[in-house]
């Protein structure tokens, strides 16, 4: 018997179906967003108080994907942005508190490490210690989002945990192939990670990066940056063959390696959709 109903917000998009399709085997799933979809139960705005209150009562857990994203600046006011992303977030944290949840997944994203993945003579190391600097209004309000998080774990009685997600959004092949060494990953590694998040048992509120396993390390910061095809050549020759054989261009270099090992030490994190696994299904 299910016992447990978790409450997933942005059930018709990508990560928030994938996440309720996994969890649906062990958890009752009430899938919430503001359009339909195979996995949504409710359909209703995050700006909606009164609905995400009722709709949270008996729930366990919260899963929030539901956001406005990057591309969405070129279409959507820095009002909007605030409206969904800030004011939704503090919606379903104040339901939370009065509806006894006792745990709260946000989707936050790597992008807001913003300009500090901006390094001018090697790559930049991405761990959670870096200092996020936003660039655009997206970042600025997922790292409100964050930091409402940690105050809500901080002081009401439901732990918070966010990750903070790479690429795993559907692009051209020869993107998806190379950003998967070190900046993106499969969707069905972001339903596992979260899976995990919803498991773990946390003292404080926690931020993880999560991507697939990179193929490089922190010695290569200098030649990912400067000698990438030399790099590329040694380290992963396979990679250029599937390049060439698809007769797309190698790009010359790379300027940041998503770190994971605190996901994985914390959450037992594991991705299995790496580089190699990646190749293997092309």
């Amino acid at each position: 018997m299910k016992n447990k109903k978790i409450f997933i917000t942005g059930s018709s998009g990508q990560s928030g179906r994938e996440i309720a399709k996994l969890l649906a085997k062990e958890y009752e799933i009430v899938g919430f967003d503001k359009i339909q979809g195979a996995s949504t139960t409710i359909v209703a705005d995050l700006t909606d108080w009164e609905t995400i209150k009722n709709a949270t009562k008996g729930v366990s857990a919260i899963i929030h994907t539901a956001s406005l994203h990057a591309p969405h600046v070129a279409t959507h006011s820095r009002e909007d942005f605030i409206n969904t992303n800030i004011k939704g977030t503090l919606y379903l944290l104040e339901a939370s508190k009065i509806n006894g949840v006792k745990k709260f997944v946000y989707t936050s994203t790597t992008s807001l490490y913003g300009e500090s993945m901006n390094i001018e003579k090697e790559a930049a190391w991405i761990t959670e210690e870096v200092v996020p600097k936003p660039r655009d209004i997206y970042d600025i309000t997922k790292i409100t989002a964050e930091e409402l998080c940690k105050d809500f774990f901080d002081k009401e009685t439901f732990q918070a945990i966010s990750l903070r997600v790479s690429r795993f959004w559907e692009e051209p092949p020869e993107n998806k192939v190379f950003y998967r060494m070190y900046r993106g990953l499969d969707i069905r590694d972001v339903a596992r990670a979260h899976e995990l998040a919803l498991k773990a048992e946390m003292d404080n509120f926690e931020v993880f990066n999560v991507s697939a396993q990179s193929i490089f390390n922190q010695d290569d910061l200098f030649d990912l940056k400067n000698n990438l095809h030399a790099l590329l050549n040694s380290r992963i020759p396979k990679l250029v063959d599937f390049f060439d054989k698809n007769g797309w261009e190698l790009p010359t270099s790379i300027d940041r390696v998503y770190v994971i090992e605190k996901a994985k030490k914390v959450l037992n994190y594991q991705p299995v959709f790496n580089i190699d696994e990646m190749l293997s299904e092309f």
